[in-house]
């Protein structure tokens, strides 16, 4: 049984408080897993259709979400959540 990123996002939105902030027309993809990453040296666990979740926490240089994208881009990520509330860092 597979879920589109537009199901999964309309049924927790509410509840995580997520927020959209682009792709709205790649919505339709089909989501296979979730992968949770803060480094995208590990991209090659990627297969295609993963929905990433990081935090940034890793972050080292001012272009590592450009860099981080591009690579999810190029694996064929269906989507990223970045984690940025206080209920998930402490």
């Amino acid at each position: 049984m597979s879920i589109q990123l537009n199901q999964l996002f309309l049924e927790t939105a509410e509840f995580y408080e997520l927020k959209l902030l682009a792709g709205r027309n790649g919505l339709n993809r089909e989501l296979t897993w979730v992968q949770f990453c803060e480094d995208i040296a590990n991209a090659n666990f990627f297969r295609g259709n993963e929905l990433a979740i990081t935090t940034g926490l890793c972050f080292n240089e001012k272009s590592w979400l450009k860099n981080f994208i591009t690579e999810l881009i190029r694996c064929h990520s269906c989507g990223l959540i970045i984690n940025i509330g206080n209920t998930y860092i402490r």
